[in-house]
């Protein structure tokens, strides 16, 4: 992805439309680049410094751009919004037990899972409640405010390095670990997003991909100023997980996947809360049309520096969980290959059920984890997995399910729906209307011809 990065940040110096500039642009970068080797051995200052030329470039553009790209036409489009299960058949019984069913399954699968998984297995598994929560993030951020974020491990590893210093140097309380992390990655996401937050689409997505590297390849690390007094100070630092009310603790693989589970869960229920009061609405109301929000008085600006801030907080808060379960701040786990999964694992099951991307990305992270151990022997396999799940899954999706595979569950959940009401002969406009509009017509163009065609009796 390096090459990747590199060429974007040139083509947005140019605009994505000045060939001219964007050739001199990247040649700049290649002396930058350059210089980093010969300086350092390495490029991570070239990466790192990324993020501030397309900052600075955004900056310097906000007065140019044309009033099309400030209006979004470029900004997240494929989205699709379920409808919720509709009241006339919410208290109905078949629909109950069905409710209740999903939910026991899913509790009987993640309270048996550390059982099952071993002690060994125990850290990966805790990896799932962890990505779960990165998704909540992502949702709230893409799926619902419409902003492509290619970066989202970088939130999680500012709260991890801002936390994770504090843990091992001054060892903080838990909750108040959790607590600063979460702040700083709400302060982190605004200050990134507030550059670009009025330019949509690519420019937003190339931004959050340099913050990934500069994350990964400068803050996080130790042989540069900022790292060295973000992250805890000792090379032989270990975090130590707590004794939570002197009765659980979190030392416990299990416990601690327990605790992380129930922060996802909590997480996921102030997601839908904050997704079912007026904050919600008025985030999917700027998604959908900009300006027609605006002439309701609703600042576009405030709204989607809030989703930022939302977002980047539930982010944050997942760093501090990482850090706990790694005993360390990792470089290597907040950097833009495991934020490019988890986008591309997030759109293949559907961005704007929140859901139906937490069941997704918890999915891909097993599949990646767990598959491969079954045939180590095949180390193609091995290497290839999540190239094939996000690859070849992607494209065919998009051609068959463009709002996910969470559409396809939704339609089926859709014709359960449907049978359950005409059996309880209970009719519902917002799933069967659209069976109804043409027998009707054709129903009324029959009687009018039989009224056209009947003999005339005269008075």
């Amino acid at each position: 992805f390096d090459t990747l990065l590199y060429g974007l940040a040139a083509a947005v110096v140019a605009r994505m439309d000045r060939i001219g500039l964007s050739l001199y642009t990247g040649m700049g970068i290649g002396i930058l680049i350059f210089e980093s080797i010969a300086a350092t051995g390495t490029n991570n200052i070239a990466s790192a410094l990324m993020v501030v030329v397309i900052l600075l470039a955004l900056l310097l553009q906000r007065g140019q751009l044309s009033r099309a790209m400030d209006a979004g036409v470029s900004t997240w489009q494929t989205v699709k919004v379920f409808r919720p299960v509709p009241l006339e058949l919410r208290t109905l019984p078949a629909v109950l037990t069905a409710r209740a069913s999903l939910y026991a399954v899913t509790i009987i699968i993640v309270v048996a899972a550390p059982f099952v998984a071993g002690e060994p297995n125990l850290p990966l598994l805790t990896l799932f409640p962890l990505w779960g929560i990165v998704a909540v993030s992502l949702v709230i951020l893409t799926g619902w405010a419409g902003q492509i974020s290619l970066g989202p491990f970088g939130l999680v590893g500012s709260g991890g390095a801002v936390a994770g210093g504090l843990i091992a140097n001054h060892n903080i309380d838990f909750f108040v670990a959790l607590g600063i992390g979460t702040l700083s990655g709400a302060v982190v996401a605004v200050l990134v997003g507030l550059p670009a937050v009025r330019i949509q689409g690519l420019y937003l997505a190339v931004t959050t991909l340099a913050f990934g590297y500069a994350m990964q390849n400068y803050v996080l690390n130790k042989n540069y100023w900022l790292g060295s007094h973000l992250l805890p100070t000792s090379l032989a630092a270990h975090i130590q997980r707590p004794m939570l009310y002197g009765r659980f603790d979190l030392e416990n693989n299990t416990t601690f996947y327990f605790v992380c589970l129930a922060i996802m869960v909590l997480c996921m229920a102030a997601a839908l809360s904050f997704r079912a009061h007026r904050s919600g609405r008025v985030l999917i109301a700027v998604r959908d049309n900009q300006r027609a929000a605006a002439s309701y008085a609703v600042n576009p600006v405030r709204t989607r520096l809030a989703a930022f801030a939302v977002s980047g907080g539930f982010a944050g808060l997942a760093g501090v969980l990482f850090v706990y379960l790694q005993h360390d701040v990792i470089p290597g786990s907040f950097g833009p290959v495991p934020s490019i999964a988890i986008f591309l694992a997030a759109c293949i099951a559907g961005l704007t059920s929140l859901y139906a991307a937490v069941a997704g990305v918890v999915l891909f992270e097993a599949a990646v984890l767990f598959i491969p151990s079954l045939y180590s022997s095949h180390t193609t396999l091995v290497s290839v997995m999540p190239l094939l799940l996000t690859g070849p899954l992607l494209v065919f999706n998009l051609y068959a399910n463009p709002g996910g595979l969470s559409d396809a569950v939704f339609e089926i959940r859709d014709n359960f729906l449907r049978k359950t009401a005409a059996r309880a002969g209970i009719v519902v406009p917002s799933l069967l209307a659209d069976r109804r509009v043409e027998p009707a017509a054709s129903l009324q163009a029959s009687s009018a011809s039989q009224a056209s065609t009947a003999p005339q009796v005269s008075a």
